[in-house]
């Protein structure tokens, strides 16, 4: 009455916004009602509906738990029936005395006990451990990989050269097979050029492929000393004549400088035996097979192979005669990929003489005042004759030829020089 009494005091457009305003509350709040009991209707059916739900897993878990029980079962009687098959076998085993595969033992008359470690019948013999294999790198070559390119280049061979453009086609196709590390597959014609003919031969555009093979295999430089000691050893263990040499068996039981050592005392042997693989690789790559199918090794050539100076290759030529050789050890020590020499040489051919050829030697041995056919020579005494000087400064079959180092070089050029060569 109050407010009916103010707004009738108030101007008639004040009076009916008042109105408007109470009305708007009175139907808000008739909202409001509505939507509370709508509120608890879902409330009051989200719960029946949550009572339903927890019957129906209450009959599955009844059912589940129900299939499980008769699972448990079946197991158990299963298991109880192979129990009673077991018996009926060991007491047909025993009847008959036959070997049974396991010793049983009946522990208290409760259970069976199968005694794993008391097998009668012999286990199965274990699968044999992988041979160990040399760990492979980018850029030097395995022992493996050193077969696969020498047996590549005896193919093309008939000795220990080839021409030079041929050795450079069997690096290529060996390094496009994948025969050699994967960084060989950078080298294009040029660097592989570059490095062949770092090991040339007597003949013109000729490579000693021999020497390749034992430069890729990066063996250790062995001292003049050993080079003597090595050089009476295969002559001892050789075999004489035309088609003489080391055999397999006689290159076996030789100790080469570089291994392979035995094992000492305590010492945890190698996974992979590089030097003993090493020393079997190399007869099968220097090696040359006859037509009896014998493979005989040439040990004054391979004794030179091994030499990375002239007066190395004097010790190891006259190591009987402390370095001083003879006219006809001079001529193969300056004919190294050629031996072993004919008995009587060819008649030297024009336009290209062979610059140390028998009658060179002869010439100097005149100029030093020796005879040819018995006197002897060292190196110093050859080394300081005019004649003597340019014939071993002509000489290239004996010097260091770092094959690797020439090829780090190329890739670190091109920015592409790995960590782990």
């Amino acid at each position: 009455q109050a407010a009916d009494t103010a707004d009738a005091e108030l101007l008639p457009s004040r009076a009916q916004h008042n109105g408007a305003v109470r009305a708007l509350q009175a139907e808000a709040r008739s909202l409001w009602r509505a939507e509370a009991a709508k509120l608890r209707r879902r409330c009051r059916a989200l719960c029946v509906h949550g009572a339903n739900a927890l019957a129906a897993n209450k009959a599955l878990l009844e059912r589940l738990y129900a299939q499980l029980d008769a699972r448990l079962g079946a197991r158990v009687r299963a298991e109880l029936e192979a129990v009673g098959a077991l018996v009926q076998l060991m007491r047909a085993a025993v009847e008959s005395e036959a070997q049974l595969s396991h010793a049983l033992e009946l522990a208290d008359g409760a259970a069976l006990v199968v005694d794993e470690s008391l097998l009668l019948v012999p286990r199965r013999p274990a699968m044999p451990a992988p041979a160990p294999r040399q760990r492979l790198g980018q850029l030097r070559l395995s022992v493996a990989q050193l077969v696969g390119l020498s047996a590549r280049f005896g193919s093309e061979a008939t000795g220990s050269t080839l021409p030079l453009r041929t050795a450079i086609d069997v690096l290529l196709r060996a390094a496009a097979a994948g025969e050699l590390p994967p960084l060989w597959r950078q080298f294009e014609r040029t660097v592989l050029l570059q490095v062949c003919r770092l090991f040339p031969s007597a003949h013109a555009a000729q490579v000693s492929w021999h020497a390749l093979v034992l430069a890729l295999a990066q063996l250790p430089a062995p001292t003049s000393a050993q080079l003597a000691a090595l050089a009476e050893a295969c002559e001892r263990n050789a075999t004489p004549g035309e088609h003489g040499g080391l055999t397999r068996s006689s290159w076996d039981e030789l100790e080469l400088w570089f291994g392979p050592q035995p094992a000492r005392e305590g010492e945890v042997a190698r996974e992979f035996d590089v030097e003993a693989a090493l020393k079997a690789a190399l007869f099968d790559a220097l090696a040359t097979r006859h037509a009896n199918g014998a493979s005989r090794l040439n040990q004054q050539r391979f004794v030179l192979y091994t030499c990375d100076s002239v007066p190395k290759a004097f010790a190891a030529t006259a190591f009987a005669d402390h370095g001083a050789v003879s006219a006809a050890e001079l001529h193969a020590l300056l004919h190294r990929d050629e031996l072993p020499l004919p008995e009587h040489p060819p008649a030297e051919l024009t336009p290209n003489p062979d610059p140390f050829s028998l009658a060179v030697v002869h010439r100097l041995f005149a100029e030093l005042n020796c005879d040819a056919g018995k006197d002897r020579v060292p190196y110093l005494m050859v080394a300081n004759n005019p004649l003597g000087a340019r014939i071993l400064s002509a000489c290239e079959l004996y010097r260091v030829n770092n094959v690797y180092a020439v090829l780090e070089a190329k890739l670190a050029a091109v920015g592409d020089l790995a960590i782990d060569m």
